[in-house]
């Protein structure tokens, strides 16, 4: 992608949500702008929003939507009580521990020099993350289901924390806010499914996860779903003007 013609407008394609959010993260890391088309970008989930969130009103106290979505996360704080608080904390600080204690931890290994990593595990640290009132098990779910979510979160979250590795804050800050989702004509690199891909064209195409069992997929077993199957590849195939890559991946877990 680095190599290509400036201008150049570039599609991958992926049968699923869940495999966008490891490229798009990939993407990111190597200093490539990207944007999610019909579909929400890695970077809006909670998890990975939240710790956003504190390291922007670490950088910006009057930044007052970071400073309500990371309150709201506590136990017991709704928005109204966020704002009141929000209000009293810019006038004394010493009044809102709940929010200095994780801005002291950012602020430590700041000054400590470490990495964007290093200040992300002090502030999963000091927040004691996993215990977040967002990370409860709500009345709809199983404990199944909830162990199943909180394993696939924490990975994300491992993810985004990993890809910090040996970037300064002020630029790991930048380049994650700068994926946002913009105009399809621009040069940034589009993520997209095969089905929301439908009616879109683009340059160069890259086709990936392409392994039996995938594409198609494994649940495809009557000759109807199998057609069904060559059409959603076909409008994957279509979607290229001048250059298409087709990949698979040579180990993978399941669904990730």
């Amino acid at each position: 992608i680095k190599g290509l013609p400036e201008g150049t407008t570039v599609g991958i394609l992926t049968r699923t949500r869940k495999s966008l959010e490891s490229i798009e993260l990939a993407l990111v890391t190597a200093k490539i702008p990207c944007n999610t088309i019909g579909t929400r970008s890695f970077y809006t989930n909670k998890d990975i929003s939240l710790l956003i969130a504190w390291l922007k009103f670490y950088f910006n106290p009057m930044d007052t939507i970071s400073g309500v979505n990371i309150l709201t996360q506590f136990k017991g704080i709704g928005k109204p009580s966020a704002e009141k608080m929000l209000l009293k904390y810019k006038g004394n600080p010493n009044l809102a521990p709940i929010i200095n204690n994780p801005l002291m931890a950012i602020d430590k290994a700041h000054k400590d020099g470490l990495d964007s990593r290093g200040i992300l595990l002090a502030l999963l640290e000091e927040l004691d993350y996993w215990n977040m009132k967002s990370f409860k098990k709500t009345g709809q779910q199983t404990v199944s289901e909830h162990e199943k979510q909180i394993v696939s979160r924490k990975q994300r979250v491992n993810d985004f924390v990993e890809s910090g590795a040996d970037v300064k804050i002020h630029e790991f800050i930048y380049k994650t806010l700068s994926t946002t989702e913009k105009d399809i004509n621009s040069n940034n690199t589009s993520l997209l499914t095969f089905h929301s891909s439908k009616g879109m064209e683009f340059d160069v195409v890259f086709v990936v996860g392409i392994e039996d069992g995938f594409v198609p997929s494994y649940r495809a077993n009557t000759p109807y779903e199998i057609e069904q199957e060559r059409s959603t590849m076909f409008v994957a195939l279509s979607r290229a003007r001048h250059k298409m890559y087709i990949t698979k991946a040579s180990n993978r877990y399941l669904f990730g």
